[in-house]
């Protein structure tokens, strides 16, 4: 994870530096830093990379990345809202292995409690 985050963060500069902060390059890696960070259930910085990239997508007219940038973010809501009603059920020595152990056992967990 931290080698392609590494990679995609020194591509997102690159670009940034020779075409300028609002090209179709730096829609793509930054939804791609996006789907790293979801897949990753990192939702925070993942909806980040995923409105910066879709606010670039507007200034460049990348409108075919807008829409895939759409989708992704509303399927990172979804996930999101599915994880909190599952997680407010959960016991409070649910909740401490989860807070103890971190964020990337949530899918995890969610089935340990069924």
């Amino acid at each position: 994870m931290k080698a392609a985050e590494d990679m995609l963060l020194r591509a997102l500069d690159g670009y940034q530096t020779i075409y300028g902060p609002d090209h179709e390059f730096v829609v793509i890696t930054t939804g791609a830093l996006g789907l790293l960070y979801h897949s990753h259930d990192r939702w925070e910085e993942a909806e980040g990379m995923y409105l910066s990239a879709l606010d670039v997508s507007q200034r460049c007219s990348a409108h075919e990345g807008a829409f895939h940038l759409r989708c992704h973010l509303g399927m990172l809501f979804e996930e999101r809202s599915m994880f909190e009603r599952q997680y407010s059920s959960l016991s409070l020595p649910q909740r401490a292995i989860r807070t103890y152990l971190g964020q990337n056992i949530n899918r995890r967990l969610i089935a340990w409690s069924n």
